[in-house]
């Protein structure tokens, strides 16, 4: 089946999303055709974090239309609509992810995608996932926009569904899946988190376009990517959104301010 993945990024900076990256690979794993609708490079006239950072010399100037990198003034709501049309997508999927230049980020992302989606007019079966919909899962599912959603680690559970879907077979009763039909919402509880990650593919970068690549770092210009080298945090913060996963998955707070293993394992 072709699902088409969403970057709904307006802050200005290249993201090479992870989550998005590894559900592309493991749904190619699985024989699945994938596509990213990347809303990086639009110009939004909205604040563009390198520039806004220049500007308050927090970051050294660099000018990365050395590198071809240039944001364009196309309407991306035609974009999309034709990428529908030319790709005929089965699934379109977008996560949600942090954004560190404020403190709403993930909301605006949810948001923009939300918007998008409507202004499409397509009537295509819709999947986010990521923060928003962990978090808030009754109000994402009820958005008028969204027909899935997807708690806490979607790699499994995503090939799972594009599976069952590909085969018109049932996909109410998948883990860490909430799926709205008509008036009624079937809730899946989460499945234990992912023990060996090694067994899983590495990221679909083949997605992204280059110039996501390349990153001003001191003044200069790296090809870079963005990667995680552990899985959450050992704390659990009430201001935080990280006290929440915890919980979906079992964790249980500690004496200390720290957590110690719970159910989901």
């Amino acid at each position: 089946m072709n699902v088409l993945l969403l970057n709904l990024n307006h802050w200005g900076r290249s993201f090479t999303p992870i989550g998005v990256a590894m559900v592309s690979s493991v749904l190619k794993e699985r024989g699945h055709s994938t596509r990213l609708f990347d809303t990086t490079f639009y110009d939004f006239n909205t604040i563009n974090e390198q520039k806004e950072g220049e500007k308050y010399l927090s970051y050294k100037q660099t000018d990365l239309s050395n590198y071809s990198v240039k944001f364009d003034k196309t309407d991306e709501v035609a974009d999309f609509k034709q990428i529908l049309s030319d790709y005929k997508p089965d699934l379109i999927i977008f996560s949600v992810f942090s954004s560190h230049l404020n403190s709403e980020g993930e909301y605006n992302m949810y948001y923009y995608g939300r918007e998008l989606i409507k202004k499409s007019g397509k009537n295509i079966p819709v999947l986010v996932g990521g923060i928003i919909p962990t978090s808030i899962p009754e109000k994402v599912i009820h958005d008028g926009v969204t027909d899935i959603i997807c708690l806490g680690e979607c790699e499994e559970a995503i090939g799972e569904l594009a599976d069952k879907m590909e085969m018109d077979g049932d996909i109410t009763n998948i883990k860490n899946i909430w799926v709205k039909k008509g008036d009624k919402v079937y809730k899946n509880g989460v499945r234990p988190l992912i023990n060996d990650l090694d067994k899983l593919p590495y990221m679909d970068l083949s997605i992204f376009d280059d110039k996501s690549f390349y990153r001003p770092f001191k003044g200069r210009v790296y090809r870079a990517i963005d990667t995680e080298i552990s899985r959450g945090c050992i704390y659990c913060c009430d201001y935080c959104v990280e006290s929440i996963m915890q919980k979906l998955y079992g964790y249980k707070r500690s004496q200390n301010g720290g957590v110690i293993k719970g159910k989901g394992y």
